[in-house]
């Protein structure tokens, strides 16, 4: 009785079938739920380009109950002649997921679509879940095609964001 050759290998330990790649995790996109993972002082960094200007953004988390985080947010923009700094603060919510697209439950339809990717930040290569949006609303007028990198380890999840005429690339995160 002959064996397929790899039923042999397989029982000689050899060779083991490759594992399955993980699924995509599918972020509720809630800003609340993407800092509350983390304590006071964690922060990130990202270089913001929108129609040719371009800025870099420091936003870290200063206060965090169960119901308010409120994040401090500082943006440099280089300007002819100088450089422009302002500082702002955002109170974030808990709040039920909801759809990006039209703000309806996250699980009452379906609108774009999940897959992994795996981005470098600094030294750190990070396993991201991407978000790619169908380039409609959900009542199926057109919307600007929208691809958003998420990680369970950065602040505020959001890695990367590209639209048509912004995007947005973490540079450097801090957990605490």
């Amino acid at each position: 009785m002959r064996r397929p050759l790899l039923f042999l290998l397989l029982l000689a330990g050899c060779g083991k079938p490759p594992a399955p790649p993980p699924a995509p995790l599918r972020f509720d996109l809630d800003p609340f739920a993407g800092w509350s993972a983390f304590g006071e002082g964690s922060s990130v960094e990202h270089d913001v380009e929108r129609d040719g200007l371009r800025l870099r953004r420091r936003t870290t988390l200063t206060r965090k109950s169960d119901a308010l985080i409120t994040l401090a947010v500082e943006s440099r923009m280089k300007l002819s002649g100088g450089e422009r700094a302002t500082s702002a603060t955002e109170e974030l919510r808990p709040a039920p997921a909801s759809c990006p697209l039209c703000s309806r439950g996250r699980d009452a339809h379906a609108a774009g679509t999940w897959t992994i990717e795996t981005l470098k930040v600094g030294d750190r290569e990070l396993a991201c879940s991407v978000y790619a949006s169908p380039g409609k609303t959900c009542a199926g007028e057109p919307a600007p095609a929208t691809t958003a990198w998420h990680s369970a380890d950065v602040p505020g999840r959001l890695v990367k964001l590209k639209t048509p005429t912004t995007v947005w690339t973490l540079v450097s995160f801090d957990r605490k």
